[in-house]
């Protein structure tokens, strides 16, 4: 067991040190970039994306009058960009997929194959594709952060009644950064998956993305026609649409009335049930070639 740790460490390196990841990387920064504030500029409401204020002193002169540009309010909503849970299904899971893709279809798992067993080789490529989805998130988003504390107001520099009206949940920012370094491992985890099935690379990051917008689409269409009747059925929809998860926790407890330890076990059998399936797949083709 201690060596098929080190070998997932081992793997999880290999993939950190590529220029894949780090693309990865600043793809999510960007990804973050895209999320939204909306404010009213004088009378004109306007929606833009955190790239653009970057750049831009036009909302300085109210920026003590909405908390909207505070540092904390654009961390909390990293993910209000309309793209954001479309992109972070090829983002995350990118630098890992496509390096397994290459070498599962290439015939050079062979090499691996000889100096482990079929489940260990698995399990290794498993956990290392969670845990790089997880690098990626965590680099992205710490570097997100870096240029917000540096742009954008501290919270804590807002009048008191701004303060009392909204107020700061550090525990709530905490858990939600958490949640989407889960989200990052179950999406690669997943991707990876389909990449055990398909061997053509954009069919693999393409279809989990149309899947995802699909599951969106019929969830609003569903809501649309019966608004009242959508509480058990919402959490449904969210468990089997991957980006999703980084916020469904927030929502699991109301909309099923169970605690929220049945979310993080469904989470964690759902990934056994990946595993196992993948894993299958892995022998079966080994089987196959032997």
């Amino acid at each position: 067991m201690r060596k098929t740790g080190r070998q997932m460490i081992g793997q999880t390196f290999v993939y950190m040190k590529s220029m894949r990841f780090w693309l990865a990387v600043l793809l999510f920064l960007f990804t973050c970039l895209l999320s939204e504030v909306s404010y009213y500029d004088g009378m004109q409401y306007q929606n833009d994306s955190i790239l653009e204020l970057l750049f831009s002193r036009k909302w300085e002169a109210q920026m003590y009058e909405n908390t909207a540009f505070s540092s904390y309010e654009i961390l909390c909503n990293y993910d209000s960009s309309m793209w954001f849970s479309l992109l972070i299904i090829c983002i995350f899971s990118f630098p890992s997929v496509s390096a397994f893709m290459e070498e599962y279809y290439s015939g050079e798992y062979y090499f691996m194959i000889s100096r482990m067993s079929v489940k260990a080789y698995s399990l290794m490529k498993f956990i290392a594709a969670g845990l790089t989805g997880m690098g990626v998130c965590l680099f992205g988003y710490l570097m997100f952060a870096g240029l917000v504390v540096l742009r954008f107001p501290n919270v804590r520099n807002y009048p008191e009644e701004y303060l009392a009206q909204n107020g700061i949940d550090l525990v709530r920012l905490f858990w939600q950064w958490a949640n989407l370094l889960l989200t990052a491992a179950l999406i690669s985890m997943f991707v990876l998956l389909v990449a055990s099935f398909v061997r053509d690379m954009y069919f693999v990051f393409g279809l989990p993305m149309l899947c995802s917008y699909l599951i969106f689409h019929i969830e609003v269409s569903v809501y649309r026609r019966n608004p009242d009747g959508m509480g058990l059925w919402h959490a449904v929809w969210g468990l089997v649409n991957l980006p999703r998860y980084s916020k469904l926790y927030l929502m699991f407890e109301s909309l099923t009335g169970a605690a929220l330890i049945w979310f993080y076990l469904l989470l964690l059998l759902e990934i056994c049930a990946m595993f196992a399936v993948f894993f299958h797949v892995v022998k079966r083709r080994c089987r196959k070639n032997v």
